[in-house]
């Protein structure tokens, strides 16, 4: 924006020489100034496109960035959930066998046979 503004002031001031160099004849003058001109255009042209292109080109580098971060977060969020799962699993094991025990301590014992 200050590029573009910093040109459009050097254009009227480029134009204003260009208008005043035609009204006193000085031709030679008022062409290379147009050529000035011209060629002042075409460098703040070149600058916007750089600029441009270079917003794109992050912008396209954080894309791809972002997806790939999205699919590292998919890929996190199925191990937790396996994970969880596993240890859910392994909780009801540690359940039923505490209980087992548990069942088993409460027995009396049964008088042993002797021969």
């Amino acid at each position: 924006a200050v590029v573009g503004a910093a040109a459009t002031i050097e254009d009227e001031v480029a134009q204003h020489h260009l208008e005043l160099a035609q009204s006193k004849g000085w031709k030679s003058r008022a062409e290379r100034l147009q050529e000035e001109l011209a060629a002042a255009r075409a460098e703040v042209e070149a600058q916007r496109v750089a600029s441009l292109t270079a917003v794109e080109d992050q912008h396209s580098r954080l894309r791809v960035d972002l997806e790939e971060l999205r699919g590292r977060l998919r890929e996190e969020e199925s191990m937790v959930a396996h994970v969880e799962a596993a240890a859910e699993d392994r909780v009801k094991a540690l359940t039923l066998t505490h209980a087992a025990a548990l069942r088993a301590a409460q027995k009396p014992e049964e008088p042993q046979r002797r021969p």
